[in-house]
């Protein structure tokens, strides 16, 4: 038996399954940064490699300088299809007494790191 050859096989083994745990998101983006009332953006979120499995999970959560139906619908997750690296989704704004004017919304995947895109709204 070949010790090294086997040292090498453990190696790639406990890579690959290191690889799959650690999983980060690489970057969150809006499209266009500043919209008006009743307008649109696309909210895109990144991870650092694909996604493992169809049910991989991106948490979402938001921090708005007002009242937080400025937005038909806020997402508080994403889900990734199996190998897809990138995920997006439209973001409408709607008219409502006293709109928020800075929306925050920040992705994480359990206590990994953090990442951030902030959309206006004029």
């Amino acid at each position: 038996m070949n010790w090294r050859n086997i040292g090498l096989i453990v190696a790639i083994c406990l890579l690959s399954t290191t690889s799959l745990m650690g999983q980060n998101v690489k970057n969150v983006a809006v499209d266009p940064k500043m919209i008006d009332i009743n307008g649109s953006s696309k909210l895109t979120i990144t991870l650092d490699r694909p996604a493992p499995n169809s049910n991989f999970t991106v948490a979402i959560s938001h921090d708005f300088d007002g009242p937080q139906d400025t937005l038909k619908s806020v997402p508080v997750s994403f889900k990734f299809e199996k190998g897809k690296d990138s995920a997006s989704i439209t973001l409408q704004s709607q008219r409502v007494n006293n709109y928020a004017h800075k929306l925050i919304f920040t992705a994480f995947v359990g206590s990994g790191p953090r990442k951030s895109a902030q959309l206006n709204i004029k």
